[in-house]
């Protein structure tokens, strides 16, 4: 299943956190990433415990990889957090699977364009609409990446690209684009097996289902 909400935190939502995390998002200079930082997590809290019904105690098992990939620990569930402008998501799985989410505009093509293979960076700049493109292509190809575990570790020379599918490192992922509801943002989830997906919406203090 994946969540969204909007990247917002209240005094009530930072008391169900775990110091360490409280403490963890002041090492953030800017104070919308320390609010991203921490409304992902009150989300993800909110998605565990509501609806996959664990106990606040395995939440706050949350930890993270040496590669920076957020984990529960064995015996848990899969999950994979992302945030970026006004918007955060978690999405949470028996299996594998990543989540990417990117708002507009984007403030430096031609840099971003640099992290891509060459093939895909010229795809893109001969679209019509070159930042949309890159925004699209983006969160399906680190969707993938964060659900291999590496992240933008893995190595891109064998990366390929197809309507639905990214193969990375060996490995072939179905990507889905998300609606979300603001057109600003563009969203992609990726799992190893075509999924069907339940979303919901936190708006308030309740998950609200809107789409599946």
């Amino acid at each position: 299943m994946v969540a969204f909400s909007p990247a917002a935190i209240t005094v009530d939502d930072r008391a169900v956190l775990p110091e360490r995390m409280q403490i963890a998002a002041q090492k953030y200079l800017r104070s919308e990433d320390r609010i991203r930082y921490l409304s992902v997590r009150v989300l993800l809290r909110r998605v565990l415990v509501d609806i996959f019904q664990l106990s606040p105690d395995a939440f706050d098992m949350l930890t993270k990889t040496e590669l920076g990939q957020p984990v529960l620990g064995g015996g848990y569930p899969c999950i994979s957090i992302t945030h970026s402008g006004p918007l955060v998501a978690c999405a949470v799985s028996p299996h594998p699977l990543g989540i990417d989410l990117e708002c507009g505009p984007v403030i430096d093509l031609k840099s971003c364009l640099n992290a891509l293979p060459p093939f895909l960076a010229k795809e893109i700049c001969d679209s019509v609409n070159p930042d949309q493109a890159f925004l699209e292509y983006w969160t399906r190809i680190e969707s993938a990446l964060k659900g291999t575990g590496l992240g933008f570790l893995c190595p891109l020379d064998g990366l390929r690209v197809a309507d639905g599918l990214i193969t990375v490192n060996n490995q072939c992922w179905y990507t889905r684009k998300l609606d979300l509801q603001d057109t600003r943002c563009v969203c992609h989830l990726a799992t190893l097996q075509p999924a069907s997906i339940t979303m919901f919406h936190a708006s308030d203090s309740h998950l609200k289902h809107y789409h599946s």
